[in-house]
C-alpha cells in the first residue's frame, strides 16, 4: 500500500483447508476481508469455481487506482470429485492413476 501499487493483484484462493483439517479446526482465519483492508488493501470477493464471478471481480478491482488489490476467491478443495471434494487429506496426496481415471469420469458428467 505504501507505494501505491494498483498494478498488483493478489488472488487468495479460500477453500478452508489445510494440510490436517479444515482452517477452522487448525487457525482460523478470522475475517480475511477486514485484514485485507487493514493493510490498505482493495478487497473483491468471487466464486472461484464462475469464470464470470472472477471476471467481474478482476474488472472492479482494475478501476481501483492507488492502492494493492486482492480477490478472495471462495472454492470448495476438489469440488466435482466425489471421493476428493472437501476432504482436506488431498490438499497434498498424490493421486494415484485409477483415481485419476474415475475423476476426470466424474468431472466429465
Amino acid at each position: 500500500n505504501k507505494y501505491k501499487l494498483d498494478n498488483l493483484v493478489a488472488i487468495v484462493d479460500n477453500n478452508g483447508v489445510q494440510l490436517d483439517g479444515t482452517t477452522n479446526q487448525i487457525m482460523p482465519l478470522g475475517d480475511l476481508i477486514l485484514k485485507w483492508k487493514a493493510f490498505g488493501w482493495y478487497v473483491e470477493e468471487a466464486d472461484g469455481h464462475d469464470i464470470q464471478s472472477l471476471l467481474e471481480a478482476f474488472k472492479h478491482a482494475e478501476l481501483v487506482k492507488g492502492m494493492p488489490k486482492v480477490i478472495i476467491a471462495g472454492t470448495v478443495k476438489g469440488k466435482g470429485i466425489s471421493f476428493m471434494e472437501n476432504d482436506y487429506k488431498w490438499h497434498g496426496k498424490p493421486i494415484l492413476y485409477n483415481e485419476y481415471i474415475n475423476a476426470i469420469k466424474e468431472l466429465q458428467q
